[in-house]
């Protein structure tokens, strides 16, 4: 059966440029929506990078400032460390060089050292006793003498309490303190003797 079209050509004509405009005008559409996301997500992308990278920038200055501080640290501890190790050479097993360099500080104005001995203390045997002690060991005691001459008594008694005052010694005794004269003016002779005891050999 034949099928006749009634419509005029024109009309057809333009409802086929109509459907075409509506296909190309939703295509556009879509391809609008899809760029302003892509944009969008490129925006916001960019946005979070920058944000990222400023937080990346600031740890990592404050992980700089801590290594900083930490190297600082280790400088102090490693100087505290040799000062400590400098004073239980002292006492724990004497370094006489330390301690001549201590004992030089101690000293007031006015006071001048003329003659420093370190003699050994030798414990006196225990006949009592049938224990074989070995033929070589170090003495646990030490003395220090001092001698020299002093403006006058008030520098040799800040002498003897600075002495003290170190906490080096066992013990610190005036043994002579005496009216002396040099070539330039009255002066005080003295006579000092101070204890080291050997803190490794003490029984813990």
């Amino acid at each position: 059966m034949m099928r006749v079209n009634l419509i005029p050509p024109s009309v057809l004509t333009a409802r086929a440029r109509a459907r075409r405009v509506r296909i190309w005008g939703f295509t556009a559409g879509v391809y609008v929506s899809l760029a302003a996301s892509g944009c969008l997500l490129a925006f916001s992308g960019d946005h979070e990078s920058v944000h990222i990278e400023d937080r990346l920038a600031e740890t990592t200055a404050e992980i700089d400032s801590l290594t900083s501080a930490i190297s600082k640290l280790k400088i102090d501890i490693a100087s505290s460390s040799r000062q400590i190790a400098a004073a239980k050479e002292v006492t724990a097993h004497p370094d006489w060089s330390t301690l001549l360099s201590v004992v030089a500080d101690a000293r007031p104005l006015g006071l001048v050292l003329d003659d420093v001995a370190i003699d050994p203390v030798t414990p006196k045997a225990d006949r009592s006793t049938k224990s074989i002690q070995p033929a070589s060991t170090r003495p646990s005691t030490y003395t220090v003498t001092l001698r020299g001459l002093a403006k006058g008594p008030r520098e040799v008694t800040a002498f003897v309490l600075n002495l003290e005052a170190l906490t080096l010694f066992a013990s610190v005794e005036l043994r002579q303190s005496s009216a002396a004269r040099t070539a330039d003016s009255d002066a005080a002779a003295f006579h000092i003797v101070c204890t080291v005891a050997d803190q490794s050999r003490s029984t813990p």
